[in-house]
């Protein structure tokens, strides 16, 4: 393969191309990329540098096919990533925290420079899609993200302290006259405490521990069955799987999600199938409800947040159930009693100062 790394305009499509990949993927997470997106920035296929590059630096995970209707999934390939920045001079540093600032660096750098995005934080648009604001910084590798949010002056996070089962948990109230689900309660208000416990007990991450409580909460089931989610949050652990079917506080707190969505039924619509024996079914309590009813709170607390913040007159940048923003004028509790009065839900967040280093 013939590609002449000494040509100029050759190089600057390598660095962007670089750019775009630490960017966009990580090493242990794949994600799908368009052919398109990644011709942007890699060069249409048939050329020899564009074939190098695919080759180098991307790693592909399981079949495309048309009918699937998604595109092809994809992890960064670090040892391409060195080869690459090799050619281009730059110093690697295997394993370093140096080596993670450089590549930070360059994915920044591509932000900041890339092609028909809306990666101007000045004039950031978003896409309203189910109830949620989507723009494409909201799907950088997490510590990228904080990196480019903070080297344009975003400093501080906040996220919604237990966002899905407290807001759920408040609106049921509404139809049981305020009965505080005891289990319900204990992890909103002792999340971290709970997840890190849960996390020590059965060897998995504490992010996966999250995954897996989260998904309960619209009706995941804690299975052994290879094909549901659970089976790969707890890294096909048949032992976790079974230890966490019998934990008493998760054999609890499922008993108070029931409940609470039996308070919550009336808001949920209900639609007819017709099964393969050509019998009607009418399915309510589906995890496609749950979460459509969750999202709409959600972006009612969102809306609060967004008037408040362009009242007081703070750039910000919303990820879903979280924004990131400069330094607040007033205190947060100021935000959390105008969402009060403006939805009747009492909100509070976790503050977190972003880094450039740490993910």
């Amino acid at each position: 393969m013939s590609v002449n790394f000494n040509n100029k305009r050759t190089r600057k499509t390598i660095r962007r191309a670089l750019g775009m990949t630490l960017g966009m993927l990580q090493e242990d997470k794949p994600r799908w990329l368009s052919t398109r997106f990644i011709d942007r920035y890699y060069g249409q296929q048939q050329s020899e540098t564009s074939k190098w590059l695919r080759k180098t630096l991307l790693i592909k995970h399981g079949n495309w096919s048309m009918a699937d209707k998604k595109c092809q999934k994809y992890t960064v390939n670090p040892e391409g990533v060195r080869t690459v920045k090799r050619l281009l001079e730059i110093p690697v540093v295997i394993g370093t925290r140096q080596e993670k600032l450089v590549d930070r660096k360059l994915a920044v750098e591509w932000c900041k420079s890339a092609e028909d995005m809306p990666f101007d934080i000045n004039n950031i648009e978003y896409t309203d899609k189910s109830n949620r604001y989507w723009n494409p910084i909201q799907n950088m590798p997490k510590g990228v993200r904080n990196s480019f949010l903070k080297t344009n002056g975003l400093r501080v996070q906040y996220d919604i302290r237990s966002a899905a089962p407290s807001l759920l948990h408040q609106l049921s109230w509404q139809y049981s006259h305020g009965h505080v689900l005891e289990s319900i309660d204990y992890y909103t208000e002792n999340k971290s405490l709970v997840r890190q416990k849960l996390s020590k007990e059965t060897g998995l991450p504490v992010d996966n521990i999250k995954v897996l409580i989260n998904s309960l909460f619209a009706g995941g089931k804690l299975s052994t069955n290879p094909r549901t989610s659970c089976y790969e949050t707890c890294n096909k652990d048949l032992s976790v799987i079974r230890y966490l079917q019998q934990h008493p506080w998760i054999l609890a707190l499922k008993a108070d999600i029931k409940q609470m969505w039996e308070y919550l039924k009336p808001l949920l619509p209900t639609h007819t199938i017709t099964m393969k024996n050509g019998k009607t079914r009418r399915l309510q309590m589906t995890s496609k409800n749950k979460w459509h009813l969750y999202f709409s709170i959600e972006r009612s607390v969102i809306s609060e947040i967004r008037s408040y913040l362009e009242l007081v007159g703070v750039k910000y940048f919303l990820i879903h159930d979280a924004f990131v923003c400069q330094s607040l004028p007033y205190s947060i509790d100021d935000l959390s009693a105008w969402i009060k009065a403006g939805t009747d839900f009492d909100v509070c967040f976790d503050k977190l100062h972003l880094s450039y280093y740490d993910d």
